[in-house]
């Protein structure tokens, strides 16, 4: 069902990406992720067909939504066309989305300090995908979302000089420290094949 949703919402005008993953470990939780060009094509969709069937097959299964988050994008670059599939290889591209939860007084600082390294991430071969969001309704709530070739890549990008500033400010400057409790490891699994 969150498949066909998937691949509705990619053909939805107004849509820039859509995408549902799993937990990795964990096959019960589900993240869908889209990025539209505005809320009401958004929120046009969610009355598509596709969108019932979801609610349907949710409400039927006793599966609970336990958050609607709405991001007001600060900075997005990929290498991959949301639509287009990286070449045929063994190799299997990994997804961590962080959340992160600054101290007030904080957000300009970590939104200045993500700026400052983009130049330089933008260089790592193995980043493909990097989005740096905040919560419409919570100014000091963030979410880093990148998508990386390998775990190969993921651990080359966090030896960064880049990146380091920004790791530092994560274990001092946060109200919960997001390794332990706001980290994920995600599995793709729609779209499966492109449109």
């Amino acid at each position: 069902m969150i498949s066909m949703y998937v691949f509705n919402s990619l053909k939805a005008t107004g849509n820039i990406m859509a995408a549902a993953y799993y937990e990795q470990g964990d096959v019960t939780v589900i993240w869908v992720m889209e990025r539209w060009s505005n809320g009401a094509l958004y929120e046009e969709n969610r009355k598509s067909p596709a969108a019932e069937m979801v609610r349907v097959f949710t409400e039927a299964e006793g599966a609970v939504l336990k958050e609607r988050l709405y991001m007001r994008e600060l900075e997005w670059f990929t290498r991959d066309s949301p639509r287009k599939a990286l070449p045929e290889t063994d190799e299997h591209p990994l997804v961590v989305m962080l959340f992160v939860d600054v101290k007030r007084g904080m957000a300009a600082q970590f939104i200045r300090m993500n700026r400052a390294a983009i130049p330089a991430i933008q260089m790592d071969a193995g980043l493909l995908t990097f989005q740096l969001s905040q919560v419409v309704k919570y100014n000091t709530r963030f979410v880093v979302y990148k998508k990386f070739y390998n775990r190969d890549a993921l651990q080359n990008h966090l030896k960064s000089a880049a990146i380091v500033p920004v790791i530092r400010f994560l274990q001092s400057a946060v109200k919960e420290p997001p390794f332990e409790r706001a980290y994920h490891h995600l599995i793709e699994f729609a779209p499966l094949y492109l449109l």
